[in-house]
């Protein structure tokens, strides 16, 4: 369940991207967490656009679900439909999974930090090593000295493919209420504020 930080040090994994409220960090700055949106959330406010090129020339930028019928009637061929498709689904089901956890959160532990607005931070520096493995080779991991509420849960606990809602449902009161599974993949969740002590290699 939700415990509160004085001071404790964990490691955290960042990137640059366009959503990333906190691009570059450097050591001896602090960070306040939980007031808007993360990169992750964030994202869901812009929409998936495609350009797409018609059989006739002309081409136009439209939105997933208008591309995906495009396709399925023809109006365009020789994109990565594989590739976009997959795409598109992953982006939509991590939507659905992020609007189930935090209503599930409201419920079993209202006092948690939400996904939707916390920093990722892993407990240990082999365990930023793992999610900097996930993450990709530009991120950088760095040391941190944590103060506020902070949730610890298993990752693998997530909706990460089709399954029956009610199992996602199950899945996510367990995150909230910190069990894990016989594999986990902890995570910690923080809210309040962020002091970054070191880069970490």
């Amino acid at each position: 369940m939700v415990e509160t930080s004085v001071r404790k040090r964990f490691f955290h994994v960042s990137t640059r991207h366009v959503q990333n409220i906190f691009p570059e960090l450097v050591v001896g700055q602090t960070i306040e967490i939980g007031n808007v949106h993360n990169a992750f959330f964030g994202y869901y406010e812009r929409p998936l656009n495609y350009v797409i090129h018609g059989n006739t020339g002309n081409t136009m930028t439209v939105k997933a679900i208008h591309y995906l019928n495009a396709f399925k009637q023809g109006a365009i061929q020789g994109a990565d439909l594989p590739g976009h498709a997959h795409g598109i689904a992953l982006h939509y089901l991590m939507l659905a999974r992020e609007l189930i956890m935090e209503e599930v959160r409201k419920e079993i532990c209202p006092e948690a930090p939400s996904r939707q607005s916390c920093l990722w931070l892993a407990p240990s520096i082999e365990g930023a090593r793992c999610w900097q493995g996930i993450i990709g080779a530009n991120s950088v991991i760095y040391e941190i000295q944590a103060i506020g509420n902070l949730h610890r849960a298993d990752a693998n606990l997530l909706l990460s493919d089709s399954e029956a809602l009610s199992v996602t449902y199950d899945r996510a009161r367990r995150y909230w209420r910190g069990e894990v599974s016989e594999t986990p993949n902890m995570e910690v969740l923080l809210r309040g504020s962020a002091k970054i002590i070191a880069v970490r290699t």
